[in-house]
């Protein structure tokens, strides 16, 4: 067997430096390149996120809020049981009382003294007429307990009682605002209270 000169060896070696080399620049490239690949696919994230959240923003800025505008009627407090008017019936704003309803259904009237103060926490209240049985309409009054999302207190802010004086079947109402429903309609009301929910003017339980 012929041994290698020293020519070869040094020959020899020198390829497998290069090879080394090679190697070790090719392994250069495709670190830069899963990079490059992982970078663009951050920004690209980055940028769609942005985008979601722009169009989220613009779409809750220019879709009109549910319900109608109610004319501001103050927001004292008075003390318990002192006598109360107000302007619009029923109200959506004004002198009440410093003690708020429960967040509950009730088959009982609520003074507005009351459940103003829980508008005024950003709470919503439905008010509805029930002149005879309306077991189905309790039923689904109270049902939206269960579907509605909770307050940033961790509890869902809605005071549901029956008020005869209504001229319609069921009245939502929010600080300032209010929207009448001449039958039940669970997405209406979703709309009204996800709109105004925690949006009174005080950020209170």
């Amino acid at each position: 067997m012929t041994t290698p000169s020293r020519e070869d060896q040094r020959r020899q070696r020198r390829q497998q430096l290069e090879a080394r080399q090679r190697q070790a620049q090719q392994e250069v490239q495709r670190r830069a390149l899963v990079s490059r690949v992982r970078m663009g696919a951050l920004v690209g994230l980055l940028a769609l996120g942005l985008g979601l959240g722009l169009w989220w923003v613009v779409r809750e800025a220019t879709q009109p809020l549910p319900g109608v505008p109610v004319p501001d009627e103050g927001r004292g407090h008075v003390e318990l049981g002192a006598p109360l008017t107000y302007a619009s019936n029923p109200p959506s704003s004004g002198s009440h009382y410093n003690n708020t309803a429960r967040w509950e259904f009730s088959d009982r009237e609520i003074s507005p003294g009351f459940w103003l103060h829980n508008l005024e926490h950003g709470g919503v209240v439905v008010l509805y007429k029930c002149p005879e049985s309306c077991d189905e309409l309790k039923r689904q009054l109270k049902g939206l307990y269960n579907s509605f999302r909770r307050s940033s207190f961790g509890y869902v802010k809605l005071v549901v009682a029956p008020d005869p004086s209504l001229r319609t079947t069921l009245m939502a109402l929010a600080w300032n605002r209010r929207d009448q429903l001449d039958a039940f309609d669970q997405g209406q009301l979703q709309r009204f209270y996800d709109g105004y929910l925690d949006r009174g003017p005080e950020n209170a339980p």
